[in-house]
């Protein structure tokens, strides 16, 4: 069974979780359980950390009034990790591919620490803000006060 825990190196030496979440992985190895780890120094875990911030806050205010869909009679349910894909495709960050019945499709690529440079995530960071001020942010259903409050709480990711 293979497990993902994001861990920070103490002064003693010692490596522990890095938050709650990451804790409560950890967890759930059982004591005395031996244990292979992969070790991958992050470029910038604070700013992974504010970009995962930033695709929440957006997914929040998209689904707040975003579309409701049906499938066979059933709700269909947004789903956060869909969603962070679609924004990174509509910055730009995608590979196409061809499906088995022949169709392009475009596939977000991958965020991860070793997929891409620090100057292409600040780029792709940087990309989110806009796509999020020009697609996700656009809501009729929101007062022009309203809209500007949400504007102006995404800006403060620009800092």
């Amino acid at each position: 069974m293979a497990h993902e825990i994001v861990m920070k190196k103490l002064a003693n030496g010692a490596l522990v979780p890095v938050n709650q979440e990451e804790a409560d992985k950890l967890s759930k190895i059982p004591v005395g359980e031996v244990v292979r780890t992969k070790l991958t120094v992050f470029r910038n875990y604070k700013f992974l950390r504010k970009y995962m911030v930033l695709i929440k806050f957006l997914y929040d205010q998209w689904t707040e009034w975003g579309p409701r869909l049906q499938y066979r009679g059933e709700e269909v349910r947004p789903n956060i990790e869909r969603f962070r894909k679609d924004v990174q495709i509509l910055c730009g960050w995608y590979e196409p591919e061809f499906g088995v019945r022949g169709e392009l499709r475009l596939v977000s690529k991958s965020v991860s620490f070793s997929a891409m440079t620090e100057p292409d995530f600040e780029q792709l960071y940087s990309t989110v803000i806009d796509v999020g001020l020009s697609k996700v942010m656009v809501n009729p259903h929101l007062t022009a006060e309203q809209v500007r409050e949400a504007c102006e709480r995404l800006m403060h990711f620009c800092d």
